[in-house]
């Protein structure tokens, strides 16, 4: 296993962090819904929608603040640096507080979410 658990694949991921991202992806819905978007089986008419670039903006923001709550209520708290086994993360601030780098990786998330659902047969579209 890699000294970083959440780098490890699924089978070996530990249980928290196999919940961590169940709830991210349990999450994409609401997130949709937020934009007027809604998840429908790939072969629905219409044209496959995409977030624009303010509402990936809105949504990274939105999927940062879901992570910090997971992690705070689950007893993670803010540290100058990560630190896995203590729990500590320099991630929990508010999003105008996050380096670019890091805010760059709740917007890929964001960014990948119709690649991912049409992995499973689904796509997003506008509600009209």
């Amino acid at each position: 296993m890699p000294s970083d658990p959440s780098l490890a694949s699924w089978e070996q991921l530990p249980a928290d962090l196999r919940a961590s991202n169940l709830a991210q992806a349990d999450d994409v819905a609401s997130k949709l819904e937020r934009i007027g978007c809604k998840i429908v089986p790939a072969e629905a008419s219409g044209e496959p929608a995409a977030p624009t670039p303010e509402e990936t903006e809105e949504l990274a923001q939105m999927e940062h603040g879901r992570w910090v709550a997971e992690r705070l209520l689950s007893g993670w708290t803010y540290g100058e640096s990560r630190d896995p086994a203590r729990k500590k993360s320099p991630d929990l601030v508010p999003w105008s507080a996050l380096p670019e780098k890091i805010k760059d990786l709740d917007r890929q998330a964001v960014q990948r979410i119709a690649q991912l659902l049409e992995g499973v047969g689904l796509s997003v579209r506008r509600v009209s």
